[in-house]
């Protein structure tokens, strides 16, 4: 591990990935007449909270890059200005995915590049 990597936050992100993972193949796993238990339901409901656990970690490690941006004597905009940048990456790779997922399905084009959600 790199120097000044906080292992913790790379093991929450794995664990968050495993319950995006969970979350988006329980419904193919479970037979119909299980789908009414308890369990399942708090299946959904532990399956849910993986999306946003991970984006909250990935806020933490862009504030956590940014304070160390400072220490190693960069200046608060120069700081700043990186975490725009890597926002700005993350917000066109996510509008290179639609494109990309248009291409391929050939739907409607402004509906796939606008939609919220993958899923729906």
């Amino acid at each position: 591990m790199k120097p000044g990597r906080r292992g913790y936050l790379d093991w929450l992100r794995g664990i968050a990935v495993l319950i995006m993972i969970g979350s988006h193949t329980i419904d193919s796993w479970t037979i119909v007449a299980d789908r009414g238990r308890p369990a399942y339901r708090y299946a959904l409901m532990i399956g849910g909270l993986g999306a946003p656990v991970f984006l909250f970690l990935a806020g933490i490690a862009l504030v956590l890059a940014a304070g160390a941006r400072l220490r190693k004597g960069q200046s608060e905009d120069a700081a700043a200005a990186a975490a725009r940048r890597r926002g700005w990456q993350i917000f066109g790779l996510a509008f290179l995915f639609r494109f990309q997922a248009w291409a391929l399905s050939g739907g409607p084009f402004l509906d796939t590049l606008l939609k919220v959600d993958i899923l729906t």
